[in-house]
């Protein structure tokens, strides 16, 4: 799929971070994305990561409620400042 630059959606150089990994949404959406190609970095509370963590997801965890612990995901993801959303 082309979007409007011509450039392909579907790179498999786009990547995610999701957040509340263990969740039942969490969890699908890291299915979809890894199956698509794209690199994934998951992040929830529990320390370790689902034993249904895809290969190729990369798990950090994070409490999304002490900013201290998101500076790992948020490196491990790479995210450029102009992808955040501020609100």
């Amino acid at each position: 799929m082309k979007s409007r630059g011509g450039k392909d959606k579907e790179s498999s150089d786009s990547r995610y971070l999701v957040t509340g990994a263990g969740g039942f949404v969490g969890g699908h959406m890291i299915d979809l994305l890894v199956a698509r190609g794209h690199k994934v970095v998951a992040t929830d509370l529990m320390e370790s990561p689902s034993p249904d963590l895809p290969e190729g997801a990369e798990y950090v965890p994070a409490d999304l409620t002490r900013p201290e612990s998101l500076e790992a995901p948020f490196c491990a993801a790479r995210l450029r400042k102009e992808g955040l959303i501020s609100g």
